[in-house]
């Protein structure tokens, strides 16, 4: 019956969950290290805050089923279609997460170099392009030219050089760079919630980046793959919505 159905595959898709977060964090292999599951799902760094909270409103659901009657071995608390499809999905990220440059199809960014100017950037800034930021390769790695470090650098002209601008090196219009304007690095097989963790700041950083470069192995003295900044996000919430 729909019933059982929605019942056991609800259930069917919480207990795997738990059992792969256990796994992951080393939890439950002895009887004498069991963990609540809702410090699994927060110790966890490969949940997005929306779906931790899904899942600890699964939990209570969890514990709805298990302690109410069954008849003829079916459940009869039966949760909602959409709530056991949200719980499979979440299931079938975590078995087999979205991998971001592979969401986002990224290919490998303009990277400029600090003696580059401000004019080169602007053919990225003008349509069809409209960037609003790029990798600039420095002897220490990469960092990132902005949109915003351009409008500073401009108004500073604006005050102490009466108006009078040129086109300068990227070294200098990066000099007014701000926290707002970091960069962070991942490798070219990170998965779409680190990606979205990096980028909303679910990952612990005081500011988020403004962009991600992926290398190879996550190490900024390797060639740029891809990039992804916050305009991403939406494309990287959606491959975590796809069906089960």
């Amino acid at each position: 019956m729909p019933s059982t159905t929605n019942a056991r595959r609800f259930l069917d898709a919480f207990a795997a969950i738990e059992e792969h977060l256990a796994r992951r964090q080393g939890q439950r292999s002895r009887g004498d290290d069991w963990v609540e599951f809702t410090r699994l799902v927060e110790a966890s760094d490969e949940l997005t805050d929306p779906d931790r909270r899904r899942l600890r409103e699964a939990a209570r659901l969890r514990n709805a089923i298990a302690h109410k009657p069954y008849r003829d071995g079916d459940a009869i608390a039966d949760p909602r279609m959409d709530i056991v499809v949200q719980v499979e999905r979440i299931q079938a990220n975590l078995e087999k997460p979205p991998i971001a440059m592979e969401v986002l199809a990224a290919e490998p960014p303009r990277v400029f170099v600090l003696t580059d100017t401000l004019i080169d950037f602007a053919e990225l800034v003008r349509a069809p392009h409209h960037f609003s930021q790029a990798p600039v390769r420095t002897e220490a790695g990469y960092r990132l030219v902005t949109t915003n470090a351009v409008a500073r650098w401009y108004v500073d002209a604006l005050e102490h050089k009466g108006g009078a601008v040129h086109d300068p090196e990227l070294a200098e219009v990066m000099g007014f760079a701000e926290d707002a304007d970091k960069v962070k690095f991942l490798s070219r097989r990170a998965t779409a919630v680190q990606a979205i963790r990096l980028l909303t700041g679910e990952a612990g950083e005081a500011a988020p980046p403004a962009a991600i470069i992926f290398t190879m192995t996550g190490r900024q003295d390797e060639s740029a793959l891809g990039i992804a900044t916050q305009a991403d996000l939406g494309v990287l919430y959606r491959a975590l919505d796809r069906a089960s």
